[in-house]
């Protein structure tokens, strides 16, 4: 979050008071500023900017309006305002806050939620008590452990957790295996994870193509990583690799193939490069490797892979005029790729895929200025649709999970209160519930009516809250594991 007149700083929580909106600034670090801002701002503890002294507007959010309705509108005025209006404090968080992540196996993120969230509680609209500094210390405190990774086995009904717990005077993990939507919980064994500045220490990414086998991939080095094979359900984790100096960069799954693009990191120096698409069978470590079916170039990242059955898709996006997007599709394991440009898929960086059949294709795209789009094609990757009025579009600071070829499920930062379920054939979207928590990082369905939702971490210690729900995401219980 960037200050006017450059400030960096963190926002750490909104609240009302008789003026307005407050939002408290942690330890900002100043930069070349006026001296009056600098001398302000200048303090070892957290910092308190009152937004009236920004912007009379923002007073408007909490100062004039009465009704729910009212309070909903403004803040969506807020959000939609351009990037060059951002000026306050609490808009320009906003506006910072749209990195994209990856929350467990498979998952894009088109920005996060917790600005927009906090500017809800404080409007009154959604309750900050089930994320609250106390509840997470509770679930934390219940067993000791706190959960930091959700991923489902495929498309099965099971799913692993893992967990961060401390082993005398270090961090260490355990992954734990649930096949009735987190009701009870059996311990397997966890891959080598070194702690870590993040609360997942050094993962970068964990997958199951089943209940049996799944990787793990771990940051070693600048670019580098570490990759780990388990072929009993997390019984027991052995080192692999796919190439010398590899940079596992993603990696996905269909119910008996795993599919990862990789590159090499030869010098720490410079970027890696010499990026492929390799493969191996789920039930044995044997990858083989082809060259990308377009050329990296033009400010290309790395290419995002999806599959299902033996569909295979690469998403690229040109960084440099003339801004080309395209997408590669193989009907054959990845062995002959047909590239066509899909001007559908444009974004920031790269669309990532979801494919939650080999027709049923989602996009999850970051447009920037506070915004993502998610396409869905029925048609396996030909043609696209792109909808503002069933919430998949204008999408932000959210989370987006496709149970089924029929349904997905999502939270729409834009309208935080809710959490929607989504027809495929038809596009319908109905609210079935209330998130359990304004700020989540991954939400897993195993069926239409059982799931699991991993909150993001939470404060200086970075505590993460798990919940379940058995009615399609109307009720929601959190969970402490075994």
């Amino acid at each position: 979050m960037i200050l006017a007149g450059g400030i960096p700083a963190t926002l750490t929580g909104c609240a009302t008071d008789a003026d307005g909106v407050v939002c408290t600034l942690q330890e900002p670090v100043v930069h070349a500023t006026t001296s009056a801002t600098a001398d302000r701002l200048r303090t070892p503890q957290s910092t308190v900017i009152n937004a009236r002294e920004v912007r009379s507007d923002m007073i408007h959010l909490t100062r004039h309006t009465t009704t729910l309705s009212d309070r909903w509108a403004c803040l969506h005025r807020l959000l939609r305002r351009p990037d060059d209006r951002i000026a306050d404090p609490v808009a320009s968080a906003l506006g910072g806050a749209l990195t994209p992540g990856r929350f467990g196996s498979r998952k894009r993120v088109v920005g996060r939620v917790r600005s927009v969230a906090l500017l809800a509680i404080a409007l009154g609209l959604i309750t900050s008590t089930p994320a609250s500094g106390s509840a997470a210390s509770a679930a934390f405190e219940g067993t000791g452990k706190n959960p930091v990774w959700l991923v489902r086995a495929g498309t099965s009904a099971v799913a692993f957790v893992l967990w961060r717990t401390s082993c005398g005077n270090h961090q260490c993990f355990e992954l734990q295996r649930t096949a009735d939507g987190g009701r009870t919980f059996s311990p397997v064994s966890a891959p080598p994870i070194a702690p870590g500045r993040s609360s997942s220490g050094d993962l970068s990414d964990l997958i199951f193509a089943n209940p049996s086998d799944g990787y793990a991939v771990t940051r070693s080095g600048i670019g580098s990583t570490d990759l780990y094979a388990t072929f009993n359900g997390g019984g027991s984790w052995q080192r692999e690799e796919i190439r010398a100096d590899q940079s596992v960069e993603w990696i996905t799954s269909t119910s008996t193939g795993f599919y990862a693009v990789v590159g090499a990191c030869r010098n720490p120096r410079a970027s890696c490069g010499g990026w492929g698409l390799y493969r191996t069978p789920a039930t044995a470590s044997d990858w083989t490797g082809r060259p990308l079916p377009f050329r990296m170039g033009d400010g290309m990242a790395p290419p995002q892979v999806a599959a299902s059955g033996s569909n295979v898709w690469l998403t690229g996006q040109q960084q440099l005029a003339p801004y080309k997007t395209f997408l590669a599709t193989s009907n054959d394991e990845g062995t002959i790729f047909r590239v066509a440009e899909q001007r559908t898929l444009s974004s920031v960086n790269g669309c990532g895929l979801d494919a939650a059949s080999p027709s049923v294709l989602w996009a999850q795209c970051d447009q920037g200025n506070m915004h993502g789009d998610i396409p869905l094609s029925r048609d396996g990757g030909a043609r696209w649709t792109a909808s503002q009025r069933n919430l998949t579009g204008l999408f932000a600071w959210g989370v987006f999970d496709p149970v089924s070829a029929s349904t997905a499920y999502f939270v729409n930062g834009m309208y935080p209160d809710r959490i929607y379920r989504v027809a495929a054939e038809t596009l319908h979207t109905q609210a079935v519930g209330r998130p359990p928590n304004f700020d989540l990082g991954s939400l897993v369905f195993v069926n239409r009516q059982v799931g699991l939702a991993l909150s993001q971490p939470i404060g200086a210690s970075s505590e993460q809250i798990l919940y379940r729900t058995r009615d399609g995401g109307a009720a929601w219980q959190r969970v402490l594991g075994s």
